[in-house]
């Protein structure tokens, strides 16, 4: 028994210190190619003035905030291209074009985080809900490549953090005085 309960709290004690004062985290880089606002992608389309929404949700439970702390930021090295983050109900303002994304005005959307004011960066401290990603370009002219630098956390939250480490500090101590 004396060995389950040291056990026990070594699993506790390090599960609270690799999860909430260590966490996750990660980053990379990717190559994409932007297409000028005025580039007819659609016929008749004027990018300038629209932009392009995923044509998924990206569902962030509510528990996310309330125990594990998350964020994410991304950085492009053009200006003119951006990406913003709106609630999943924004894609009722959109229109499907059949390629995997939903063409928006991007005047009417309300963005949570990010959008053409952006100057191409967002962070962006994750809570539950559902979300698109929507990205979009100014720039006229000829497209472009663009380097997506992205990095991305998550730890747990100190309420649940805590009690995990002084649980597991606390079924060790027992487990050492305990006859």
């Amino acid at each position: 028994m004396k060995i389950l309960q040291l056990a026990f709290g070594a699993i506790l004690l390090a599960a609270g210190v690799m999860g909430g004062l260590v966490g996750i985290s990660g980053s990379g880089s990717e190559q994409i190619e932007v297409p000028s606002c005025s580039t007819n992608l659609l016929q008749g389309v004027n990018f300038c003035d629209k932009s392009a929404m995923m044509d998924q949700d990206i569902p962030v439970p509510a528990v996310v905030g309330e125990l594990v702390s998350a964020s994410f930021s991304v950085k492009l090295d053009k200006a003119d291209a951006w990406v913003g983050i709106v609630d999943a109900g924004e894609a009722s303002k959109c229109s499907p074009t059949g390629q995997g994304y939903l063409s928006c005005d991007t005047k009417d959307l309300e963005f949570i985080v990010g959008g053409p004011d952006s100057q191409g960066g967002i962070e962006w401290s994750v809570e539950g809900g559902e979300y698109r990603f929507v990205g979009g370009n100014s720039a006229e002219g000829s497209a472009q490549t663009t380097t997506v630098d992205y990095e991305y956390s998550a730890a747990l939250t100190p309420f649940l953090t805590y009690p995990l480490i002084f649980a597991g500090i606390g079924l060790i101590a027992w487990g050492l005085i305990k006859k």
